[in-house]
């Protein structure tokens, strides 16, 4: 689609612009505010950078223009003008010093629930993770990293700010933000990695909980600390609320653009919902509190526990899965010789191998998600058991007829030979030495 790649030539234009107009807006208000503005830049092209090389869990699209090593510049032009915005934001609050790192970090990551989950989908970057996976294809753990990310960056400016205010050599200091910055992001990463793991978390899913945690505990700090402001808040530029409505809009007008509707209807609802929450804190954030805490709390919830609860009630012992899946095969070639209802034999023959390949990746600790083609299943699978002898262009057959089999479809009829089909797919499955032999062990 043609329109794809002039839509990245416009995020890199409109990156640009964002970029230049607020380091022209930080100049006016200091020297210093511009310096940091910079650095942020800097900052920004270092952590991808790495964090590409050192964990090749993501990469960009190939159609940016101007790339730095394998960074897209628009792309830390954005994360200059999210961060400056976000700190700009928590300093107009007027909230406790040591508290507006926490601050920062949520108005940071609230612009990412929305436009990473669209961003991906039209082609900007790419996660390593399937769509079906963590938060609708973004890895939870970039969530909070995103926070941790913020995090850091602003409390060692702050720091930096007040040796500033008493000597302005500490300005050379700038320089080594980045540094420490990621240092300091490294050891949050681990010590939340770490506490995942103590916990049980390993799935993408999963690991939502931790950042719904993270989440909760830093807006909880915040709310706290509300009560302790100042009245001599910072007074804010209002291109720094403009900047980002003009994120927010983008990505839902891509959304619609590109049809990400038409598959992934609730990006839209979240997009909307971040937008109206990001408008409430503008609106409304000087009288946060008893009015404006519980909406935000519920419009959080209304967010994340959706997503979360993916994660939450099927079983993790393989042998379920293994003896329902046999269920489903035996009630199939039930069906089969006694009725006619040859739509419901193909659609429980699906069901019984969907059962069998899922009941296999939990056998070797891994999470199926909550998807249906036995095609990815099975792609998914042969990660841990590269030998498995099952043909992909039968399971391909077999997912073909998942959606007729189970909703009606104009024009489209069952026969016995389509039934005997799946069948004859199925069997082998449940009958092949290679694939049974380990459906039981981590081996």
């Amino acid at each position: 689609m043609p329109w794809i790649k002039y839509s990245f030539w416009f995020i890199e234009v409109s990156a640009l612009i964002l970029f230049v107009i607020g380091l022209r807006r930080s100049w006016k208000y200091s020297g210093f505010r511009a310096l940091e503005f910079a650095t942020i830049f800097i900052y920004g092209v270092l952590l991808e950078e790495l964090d590409m090389r050192i964990f090749k869990s993501y990469h960009y699209g190939p159609d940016f223009f101007l790339v730095a090593w394998h960074v897209p510049l628009s792309i830390a032009w954005l994360w200059a003008v999210i961060l400056a915005s976000s700190m700009a934001l928590s300093d107009r609050t007027g909230i406790p010093e040591p508290l507006r790192p926490f601050l920062d970090a949520l108005l940071a990551v609230w612009l990412d629930l929305s436009i990473d989950a669209i961003a991906i989908r039209v082609g900007y970057w790419s996660w390593v993770i399937p769509l079906e996976e963590g938060w609708f294809g973004v890895p939870a753990g970039n969530l909070y990293a995103w926070m941790w990310v913020a995090f850091s960056f602003s409390l060692c400016v702050r720091v930096i700010r007040l040796f500033c205010k008493k000597n302005t050599k500490w300005a050379w200091g700038y320089l080594a933000v980045p540094f420490f910055s990621y240092a300091l992001l490294f050891i949050s990463m681990s010590s939340v990695g770490w506490m995942g793991t103590l916990l049980g978390f390993q799935t993408q899913n999963e690991r939502l909980y931790v950042f719904a945690g993270q989440f909760l505990i830093f807006f909880i700090i915040v709310v706290c600390g509300w009560a302790k402001r100042r009245g001599d808040q910072i007074r804010l530029d209002p291109f720094w609320i403009w900047a980002r409505m003009f994120i927010h809009i983008y990505f839902i007008i891509a959304f619609f653009f590109f049809g990400i509707y038409q598959n992934s209807p609730i990006l839209g609802w979240i997009a909307f919902l971040v937008l109206v929450g990001e408008l409430a804190f503008h609106r409304l954030g000087h009288v946060i509190g008893k009015r404006v805490t519980p909406p935000l709390v519920c419009l959080f919830i209304c967010l994340i526990l959706p997503k979360i609860g993916w994660a939450i009630g099927d079983s993790r012992n393989p042998e379920d899965w293994f003896d329902r899946a046999q269920v489903d095969l035996e009630i199939a070639e039930t069906t089969f010789e006694d009725t006619s209802y040859y739509h419901q034999v193909c659609f429980l023959a699906h069901q019984a191998v969907e059962k069998k390949l899922k009941g296999l990746l939990w056998s070797y600790g891994q999470s199926p998600e909550r998807i249906h083609g036995t095609e990815d299943l099975y792609k998914r699978l042969v990660r841990f058991k590269p030998d498995i002898a099952v043909n992909r262009a039968d399971l391909r057959k077999l997912d073909s007829i998942y959606v007729p089999s189970r909703y009606p479809q104009p024009g489209y009829a069952f026969e016995r030979a389509d039934a005997q089909t799946c069948l004859d797919i199925a069997r082998p499955i449940f009958e092949t030495e290679s694939v049974y032999a380990f459906s039981g062990t981590n081996a």
